[in-house]
């Protein structure tokens, strides 16, 4: 979970997504929707009009995934996740 003191949930999603495509380029998925009425979007996340998920797979079997996950019942308690998965398995496949 990434804490963002001084900035709101947008400008916290959209300066880790630069940082990670700049990282590692372009992600390779994102399912991000955000209501078209939407003027704040920890708020538009509380009320589910708004997700953010934005993966980057790699032939490694490795991903990196940015998301918002609401801690509580209110704007301020929305978090951006950003997870890290090896994708291997215990059978060495």
């Amino acid at each position: 979970m990434v804490e963002r003191p001084e900035e709101t949930l947008e400008q916290s999603v959209l300066r880790w997504k630069k940082s990670l495509t700049q990282k590692y380029g372009s992600p390779t998925h994102v399912d991000s929707h955000v209501d078209s009425e939407c003027s704040d979007l920890a708020a538009c996340v509380i009320d589910k009009r708004a997700t953010v998920h934005v993966d980057w797979a790699f032939s490694t079997r490795q991903s990196i995934v940015l998301s918002t996950i609401p801690m509580g019942d209110d704007a301020s308690s929305v978090r951006v996740k950003i997870s890290y998965a090896s994708g291997q398995r215990s059978d060495g496949l």
